[in-house]
């Protein structure tokens, strides 16, 4: 009975203490802004704000009203200027779901720290959002495309990224916690994945730009760009993204287009991908070498090759590697000739391998990188030919 008693006063005591939801807010007082936009501009940013018009999602009926709004502002900070929006939406900012962060090239080019500060800073943004870079037009623009198939334009690139991420080897979803730690890391720059804004911008914010099949304004996910700490320092093109995330391990599945020997195409689908990245130090000379297999299947043949024989096979075999490894030393090439950023982390791979000779070689790693050693050995293995192992190019001729 004694026990009953003290666990009824230690209830009443705890729910006395209990303030129940004091910090709630109901979803009609605020504005979901579901992507953002920070560009340069004279005063110091200039921010956009894609919101979302939760009427226009609800409805059973499609009306003449956008499913989203964009506000702009600029100021000095981040945070000054996202609560100088408030002078425009009648609504408190809840970027608790943001999806989306696009910064401007002319921004990217001068350096993000400062603005990756607030953004990590805050307390009210959650860190899954995905960073881009808007590839041949501003942020703004950008936020101001409706998209067809997604009726709020910040889940379309979302979604468009992570798609292409795990399809398209060319593009990498990169999130706030993993473009910060990317920046600090000694031996290891980051990259962030471009947005291109395809077709007029005028008509891309306009309602009827949704309403024709061939739509007047698009939003494509662009190829990757290359950052020196903090600073957009250039861009890899397709063939060099793609040797990127190679080296990166970050290919999930692909396709790659390999040439035959008497003309036409054989596309191989990227199945299974495994890398080994691993430093080395002899006599202060540093090097990487790079290990990579892959396993794939026969997708599409446009040429006259006979399947079942095991030299063809070999021959696939052997055409991918080499396809692959240039993938590969296309990237390494364009990072230390052009770039001259260690995108692919290999100073922290030296580090791992010899940290005492990584204490001399750090302080001048940039130097060291243009004309670090790197080796480079593929292995290609064709796990399945289809349903057909009989190409049938040239028998429909009379």
């Amino acid at each position: 009975m004694k026990k009953r008693k003290e666990l009824l006063y230690f209830l009443a005591i705890s729910i006395i203490l209990l303030t129940g939801c004091w910090s709630k807010r109901e979803l009609n007082e605020l504005s979901i802004v579901a992507a953002l936009g920070v560009d340069k501009s004279e005063d110091g940013y200039l921010v956009t704000a894609q919101i979302i018009n939760p009427g226009e999602i609800a409805a059973e009926t499609r009306t003449t009203r956008a499913t989203i709004t964009t506000y702009r502002f600029t100021g000095k900070t981040i945070f000054e200027t996202l609560r100088k929006l408030t002078l425009k939406s009648p609504r408190k900012l809840y970027v608790a779901h943001l999806r989306v962060l696009v910064l401007g090239k002319e921004l990217a080019r001068e350096g993000i720290e400062k603005v990756l500060d607030f953004f990590s800073r805050d307390h009210e943004f959650r860190t899954d959002f995905y960073i881009m870079v808007a590839e041949n037009a501003r942020a703004e623009k950008v936020l101001n495309v409706l998209t067809p198939l997604e009726e709020i334009p910040a889940n379309n690139i979302h979604s468009a990224l992570e798609v292409s991420e795990k399809a398209w080897a060319p593009t990498h979803a990169v999130a706030l916690d993993e473009l910060i730690s990317d920046i600090i890391t000694e031996g290891r720059n980051p990259v962030l994945t471009g947005v291109i804004l395809k077709g007029d911008p005028e008509i891309g914010m306009d309602i009827g730009n949704i309403e024709k099949v061939d739509v007047p304004a698009v939003i494509q996910i662009g190829h990757l760009a290359a950052f020196k700490k903090d600073k957009l320092v250039g861009w890899l093109n397709e063939t060099e993204s793609r040797g990127y995330n190679s080296i990166m391990g970050n290919v999930k599945s692909s396709v790659v287009t390999i040439p035959c020997e008497e003309g036409g195409n054989v596309a191989i689908e990227i199945l299974r991908t495994k890398v080994k990245v691993t430093g080395k130090v002899e006599g202060r000379k540093p090097w990487i070498d790079i290990d990579y297999k892959i396993e794939g299947n026969v997708g599409d043949v446009e040429c006259n090759i006979d399947l079942t024989k095991t030299e063809t096979i070999a021959k696939i075999e052997q055409t991918l590697e080499k396809e692959i490894k240039g993938f590969m030393t296309a990237a390494v090439k364009k990072a230390q000739k052009d770039l001259k950023s260690d995108i692919f982390g290999f100073g922290e791979e030296i580090h791992k391998a010899d940290p005492e000779a990584w204490k001399e070689l750090k302080h001048n790693w940039s130097e060291e990188f243009v004309d670090l050693p790197v080796h480079i050995k593929v292995i290609a293995k064709i796990k399945g030919l289809g349903t057909i192992t009989e190409a049938f190019q040239g028998k429909t001729k009379e």
